[in-house]
């Protein structure tokens, strides 16, 4: 006897049975059961689930006891039911039987059963099962057993979509859309997970589920997608010029599109005002779904003119002239979008005054500057004549007025003419247009011919000079005095060749004229005759001076001498073989006495000269034996009109003293004064060293109140230089520092630093308005002194534009 189960559906459940029959029959039993169990595999019953027994033929009506397992795919309640084939049995002799299931009865009948069907209702059934069958029947008798489960109730089936859509419905990235089933007795089928990646909106997808017996369910989601990202044009305002560069700031504007899901944001107008090269800036485009589109704007933008700065070949003078052609090159920088390009070198050959030079630069943005500069230019040197005395004269007169001719094809720096006569300049020329008068306050020399020079710059510092060479002839004997061998010849006296009246000539050079021997009997021409010598002349002027080392000179004349000598009561050696007339000059440090000696064949006369030297001391106005400054002074004293005097000393402390010698007061902790004070009306101006390498000014009044102060990098050991109108005062220090400052309110007008840091210990100097200083290590420097924006330019001091020039005198 074979029990079977069929699933509907795909699964097929079968009892395994053992016959009560015999062995043999169990194989025929065995044969049938495999028949029927692949006709049952092939057939489908939809919402049913039924467990079949096969026929069992009895031999007998002795009671057989079977058991089988059978698995069904889900634990539950199923509906059991028992048939009795009596087609081809008798029913009347019907057996009786039992039925277990999982060892508990369910059914039972008796022989007298007259029913071919038993329906016994619902029987629980685990996932794995036993029954027992238990049969006393007649011989070829068959019962079927039937376990049916129906189910009426559809599976559920839920959709999931991954990722989830924004908040506005949308995804940008394909969907996985997933489906979960479940069924009381088991899914049998549930849809496959479902990837969504064409772009779209309003994509429905549908799931399905069914269970074992047939009944089914499905689901739908609307997936809206759209992977693609917006468009983003942009607007920019200016337009960048052809080499890529604002000069201005730009403006970026932006329209955005987007084709399904639509615009959700679009950048806002971006302004840029700042510069640079390369800037970039982002713009940022949204849709509905999420995509983003990022345009990306490089800009250059440079709003700041190119600079020019310029150089010239030749210096210019302080008169703004060049007097010589002047080569301009030129320097170009821009620190951003670069020059373009830089003018070439320019020339200017020809002269002229007020000749403009210009040039314009442009960087690459467009930015563009102008450079201008005036030019003067004069190559050509002025003219000068000599109107009187003209040249080779011979001038009776030895106080000559000289007139000259002067002109310039541009302008003459009239400042600048120079009349030498003899080498030394005179002064007092006066110009009337192109006419100059200058009055000699000297006497022109008789012993020489005498140089006439004159010399005139123009403008540009070219330079003319003229020369002429003038005689005097004082005697009026058409004889210069430096030819004349007898000079000053008397006016009614006739004089040979040679200039000489008989009484001025000594024919026989005994030192006698020829009219004297003739006067006194002599003969002229015999140098055996002797006239007396005679010192018709030896004086000094002055004959007295105030101070030591002032000249005086010494004049002669002697007559009828061979030799002439000069000594002093000094000791100092004689002076031998002087003229008969003559002069010498000397500086005194002593009383002196000159003695001058002469002598020739009559013998030898002497005559002497004292000068004197009246020097006057100074009146004592105060002594003691009492120091009013314990420690040791070290500045020089600065005394006032009076009679006070201004000290510093070692002790940091600043002193005035009395003309009688009393301290009258003292500032502490004013640091130490090495320099020289500057007094100016009632205010004292001092600098100091306090130290650290730092300095201080200070401005004090007559009563020591501290006026105003300032601090300077660097100790001040030179003296406090006041400007000629007393507006300022110039401070130079030991770290090469210079300070120009307010002397009333100790306002900095400017500073600047010396290259290289030199100590000035010196005081400075105005000279033509310019600040002269010298350094310790032996270098000039002349600064431009004006507080507004200096003029020139030096080299790569830190000075800038203010050093006008410089020179190593070491």
């Amino acid at each position: 006897m074979m029990l079977r189960a069929r699933i509907s559906g795909t699964k097929l459940l079968l009892l395994s049975v053992r016959s009560l029959l015999g062995v043999g029959k169990i194989l025929r039993c065995l044969s049938i059961f495999f028949v029927f169990l692949f006709a049952s595999f092939s057939k489908v019953h939809a919402k049913e689930l039924r467990v079949y027994e096969h026929q069992i033929i009895a031999d007998s009506q002795e009671l057989k006891n079977e058991q089988y397992s059978f698995e069904v795919p889900i634990a539950g309640n199923y509906e059991l039911t028992v048939y009795r084939d009596g087609a081809t049995h008798h029913l009347g002799q019907s057996p009786s039987g039992s039925i277990e299931v999982n060892n508990v009865e369910v059914l039972s009948w008796e022989k007298d059963d007259p029913r071919n069907m038993i329906k016994i209702g619902t029987v629980p059934l685990l996932k794995e099962n036993t029954i027992e069958l238990g049969i006393s029947a007649y011989e070829n008798a068959m019962y079927i057993v039937q376990f049916e489960l129906v189910d009426s109730i559809a599976p559920t089936i839920e959709a999931s979509v991954n990722p989830i859509a924004n908040d506005y419905g949308w995804n940008n990235t394909p969907v996985t859309v997933s489906f979960s089933c479940a069924d009381d007795i088991g899914v049998q089928s549930c849809s496959e997970s479902i990837i969504v990646a064409e772009d779209g909106d309003n994509q429905v997808i549908v799931g399905t589920a069914a269970d074992y017996v047939g009944n089914t369910s499905s689901t739908e989601v609307t997936i809206n997608l759209d992977t693609a990202v917006p468009a983003i044009d942009k607007t920019i305002i200016p337009s960048a010029n052809s080499k890529g560069w604002h000069n201005t700031d730009v403006t970026l504007s932006f329209d955005c599109t987007d084709q399904l899901s639509g615009v959700d944001k679009c950048n806002e107008q971006i302004h840029v005002t700042s510069e640079g090269d390369s800037q970039i800036y982002n713009a940022v485009a949204r849709d509905k779904a999420g995509n983003e589109t990022v345009s990306t704007s490089i800009l250059s933008i440079d709003k700041t003119p190119p600079s020019i700065s310029s150089q010239a070949s030749a210096q210019i003078n302080e008169a703004g002239w060049y007097r010589s052609p002047v080569t301009f090159t030129y320097s170009c920088q821009d620190n951003l979008s670069g020059v373009v390009s830089c003018p070439e070198e320019e020339t200017v050959l020809a002269d002229g005054q007020g000749q403009v030079i210009s040039v314009v630069i442009e960087d690459k943005a467009g930015n563009t500057t102008q450079w201008n500069n005036i030019v003067n230019v004069d190559q050509t040197a002025p003219e000068v004549a000599f109107v009187s005395p003209s040249s080779d004269a011979l001038l009776t007169n030895v106080l000559p007025q000289v007139r000259l001719l002067l002109s310039d094809n541009l302008g003459l720096d009239e400042s600048s003419l120079e009349v030498l006569v003899n080498g030394v300049s005179i002064s007092g020329c006066e110009l009337d247009g192109e006419t100059a008068l200058c009055n000699l306050v000297s006497p022109l020399p008789t012993s020489t011919a005498v140089p006439i020079q004159a010399k005139i710059l123009d403008l540009a510092g070219n330079e003319q000079q003229v020369a002429i060479t003038v005689s005097v002839d004082t005697d009026g004997d058409s004889i210069a005095d430096y030819l004349d061998l007898c000079s000053d010849t008397p006016i009614n006296e006739e004089s040979n060749s040679n200039g000489c009246a008989l009484s001025q000539l000594d024919s026989d050079s005994d030192g006698v004229s020829d009219s004297e021997e003739l006067k006194v009997g002599t003969d002229p021409n015999d140098d055996t005759s002797y006239p007396q010598i005679v010192i018709n002349q030896f004086e000094a002027s002055p004959s007295s001076v105030n101070e030591i080392g002032q000249k005086i000179e010494l004049r002669w004349q002697v007559q009828g001498a061979e030799s002439i000598s000069l000594k002093t009561n000094t000791g100092v050696e004689p002076i031998d073989n002087l003229p008969e007339s003559g002069s010498l000059e000397f500086s005194l440090s002593l009383n002196t006495q000159f003695i001058l000696t002469a002598s020739g064949p009559a013998g030898e006369q002497s005559k002497s000269v004292d000068v004197t030297i009246d020097t006057k001391s100074p009146p004592v106005l105060w002594e003691s034996d009492v120091r009013p400054i314990q420690d040791e002074i070290i500045s020089s004293l600065s005394v006032d009109n009076n009679g006070n005097s201004y000290v510093g000393a070692f002790d940091n402390k600043f002193y005035k003293i009395s003309a009688s010698g009393q301290v009258i007061w003292e500032i502490k902790e004013i640091g130490v004064v090495i320099g020289k004070a500057s007094i100016l009306n009632n205010k004292i101006l001092v600098g100091s060293n306090r130290g650290g390498g730092k300095g201080m000014i200070y401005a004090l009044s007559s009563d020591s109140t501290i006026l105003w102060t300032h601090e300077t990098s660097g100790a001040v050991i030179a003296p406090p230089l006041v400007s000629d109108d007393k507006s300022c005062v110039y401070v130079a220090t030991l770290a090469g520092g210079i300070y120009s400052l307010d002397i009333n309110s100790g306002d900095l007008l400017w500073s600047a630093t010396l290259p290289n840091k030199p100590e000035v210990v010196s005081q400075p100097v105005i000279i033509n308005e310019k600040l002269i200083l010298y350094t310790t290590d032996g270098v000039l420097f002349a600064l431009e002194m004006s507080t507004g924006t200096p003029s020139f330019s030096f080299g790569n001091s830190d000075l800038g534009s203010r050093v006008l020039w410089h020179k190593a005198l070491k």
